[in-house]
């Protein structure tokens, strides 16, 4: 009896790179947002810069950069926030979900938050990544404006296909019988 089987390796469809986006916004503070407990969403923003999967998004100054819209969510975050952001682009839906955050630095005129999320992208496998807000208040308006960046570069999991787990689970059974028969 001959069987033959083909084993491959199939990886999952990460998400790898990085992505920045700049604009103005606003906390419940405009006075000092050392004492800032909100982000202010519907906020638009516009990529400054992306690498990877996020490298063909056109950035700030080329015709069709898309709107970034920003969620509303407190400081610190006291539970998830879905999406985080979000955008659409050339038929994709790109966004981020907020898992953790803190503020790592605050003062009368500069807020930093860091965090933890997942990044999305249609067609890709949802991916853990890191992300940074900066915000500072831009002269005597007290307007806020504000950075975001955030990164993904996970290492891709292989997973075993079907055949592979057969190919296994038949060489077991031929051990098994092999070794029976040299017990006789």
């Amino acid at each position: 009896m001959l069987v033959g089987v083909t084993a491959f390796n199939v990886s999952a469809d990460i998400i790898v790179g990085d992505i920045s986006f700049s604009g103005f916004g606003g906390t419940d503070s405009k006075e000092n947002l050392n004492l800032a407990t909100q982000f202010i969403g519907g906020t638009t923003a516009q990529v400054e810069s992306g690498s990877g999967d996020y490298a063909a998004i056109p950035v700030v100054g080329q015709p069709l950069t898309p709107a970034v819209t920003f969620a509303t969510f407190a400081i610190p975050q006291a539970f998830a926030t879905i999406p985080l952001w979000t955008f659409s682009y050339s038929g994709l839906t790109y966004a981020f979900d907020s898992l953790t955050m803190k503020k790592s630095f605050s003062s009368t005129h500069s807020l930093v938050i860091e965090g933890t999320g997942i990044a999305k992208i249609t067609g890709f496998d949802d991916t853990p990544g890191l992300f940074t807000i900066t915000a500072q208040h831009q002269g005597e308006s007290k307007d806020t404006g504000f950075s975001f960046s955030a990164s993904s570069d996970a290492s891709p999991v292989s997973v075993p296909e079907p055949a592979s787990m057969f190919l296994l689970g038949f060489g077991l059974v031929g051990l098994a019988g092999a070794q029976r028969k040299f017990k006789k």
